[in-house]
């Protein structure tokens, strides 16, 4: 989305006054055969022929006029339902339309009536050879319609994405997939203050005034998020030789963009502390970082320097495969505050998973390393350090099995009421039948 744009929607934006409701209400529009919400459009410079309507099951923004004609350079819509922490989404160009010239954006916490907003907004351009491009562009638009770009990734030749833009307390994040629940093609996220609440809409401005607009959406919708949150236990296992780490999390909503990086990783002996191999999953390991989590760990693991237990070294077992923990890195510093997560099979430029959960288990190890308790000074994490056994959880029948379970004792059961019928309506017959030796 760019500053002419915002620009130009400024004497129309600021006419709409918003009248923020204390009170959020999750929406999505489908834009099945009308709209399903109560929109509010806009469009700068003022046309006849600008339109947002749903048409084709989608939500057409346009106006066949260019710029230089007479036509609007900047269509908007949005919901008046205000959100703090919210993901935005939606598709955008889901008809796959190869002449959009058109930026398409999605909005999270936008105030019209002041021009400001964050965006993430997809740059639809074709190339010399007529290829459809896309540039993903994470931004502030500040009061005035001025446009600070946080981020700006290439997506190279594209055509129809799922956008997903999470922005929760200061961290902002954009995902780019090839389709709804598809494959994540791009991940791009910043950390900006400048607002607290808004609300959610989308946005689409041409990029060249000789052109006319044309965007499209489908499937757009606003929701609250929590916070993410990681539940880290560690616990003796069944038969107190070795210790299990099982770590939990849900989402990765509100974690500052740079605890994620990126390090070589060694080997650590879980008795002594000491590195036992160097780097042996490679150069650069991705991470999360959790700082001042709390002392669960003793002076045994202070050493810091990036050392933790990983898969495959030293009979450590992760399951799935390609998990690891660090405890404590301090540089030194034996304070024993800090945690990291990592996984081996995941490069610096692969995304942490969203939610997920392991099992590591570390073997020769005892809790006279860890202080026992329950540790949640860090917001996002809760590790607890206990004496109870761990108990591998113990696989529940799938539902097809049972579904297959009570078909099979069905039939059975129909046989042999069947059977016990077709004997009692023999003997049934034998008793009421006449017999010749009867007077």
């Amino acid at each position: 989305m760019t500053a002419k744009s915002f620009g130009m929607g400024a004497a129309c934006l600021l006419t709409l006054v918003l009248a923020c409701s204390p009170a959020h209400a999750n929406w999505i529009d489908t834009f099945d055969g009308g709209f399903d919400q109560p929109w509010i459009f806009g469009n700068s410079p003022t046309s006849s022929t600008f339109s947002a309507v749903s048409v084709g099951n989608v939500l057409r923004v346009e106006d066949p006029t260019p710029v230089f004609s007479g036509g609007s350079a900047f269509g908007f819509g949005y919901v008046n339902e205000t959100f703090s922490n919210v993901r935005v989404s939606g598709s955008v160009n889901p008809n796959n339309l190869n002449n959009v010239n058109s930026d398409h954006t999605l909005l999270a916490r936008a105030n019209p009536s002041v021009l400001s907003a964050y965006a993430l907004t997809l740059d639809y351009r074709n190339d010399a050879t007529g290829n459809l491009q896309g540039t993903v562009v994470l931004s502030r638009i500040d009061p005035g319609a001025v446009t600070n770009d946080l981020v700006i990734e290439s997506i190279g030749d594209s055509d129809s994405f799922y956008l997903e833009f999470d922005v929760f307390g200061s961290t902002l994040t954009g995902r780019v997939y090839d389709q709804p629940g598809g494959t994540l093609l791009k991940t791009v996220s910043a950390s900006d203050s400048a607002f607290a609440s808004g609300v959610s809409g989308v946005a689409a401005s041409a990029d060249f005034f000789d052109e006319p607009l044309l965007a499209e959406f489908d499937n757009v919708a606003s929701s609250v998020i929590s916070a993410a949150h990681f539940d880290v236990t560690i616990q003796p296992s069944a038969d107190s030789n070795d210790i299990v780490w099982t770590v939990k999390w849900d989402s990765l909503n509100g974690i500052p963009a740079d605890d994620f990086d990126s390090y070589p990783w060694d080997a650590m002996d879980p008795t002594t502390g000491d590195v036992v191999a160097t780097d042996p999953w490679g150069n650069a390991v991705r991470d999360l970082y959790f700082d001042g989590i709390g002392a669960p760990f003793g002076p045994a693991y202070s050493s810091g320097a990036n050392r933790g237990f990983g898969d495959g070294i030293g009979n450590v077992i992760s399951d799935p495969f390609g998990w690891g923990v660090g405890p404590d890195y301090d540089s030194g510093v034996s304070n024993n505050d800090d945690l990291f997560i990592f996984n081996t099979l995941l490069d610096s430029a692969a995304p942490f998973p969203t939610s997920g959960e392991f099992v590591l288990t570390v073997p020769g190890a005892n809790l006279s390393h860890y202080n026992l308790g329950t540790y949640t000074n860090n917001p996002f994490v809760t590790v607890t350090v206990t004496d109870t056994p761990y108990i591998a959880p113990v696989p529940e029948p799938s539902t097809f099995a049972l579904l297959g379970l009570g078909s099979f004792l069905l039939i059975g059961y129909g046989w042999r009421n069947k059977r016990c019928m077709n004997q009692r309506d023999r003997q049934s017959r034998t008793f009421n039948s006449p017999r010749s030796d009867r007077p």
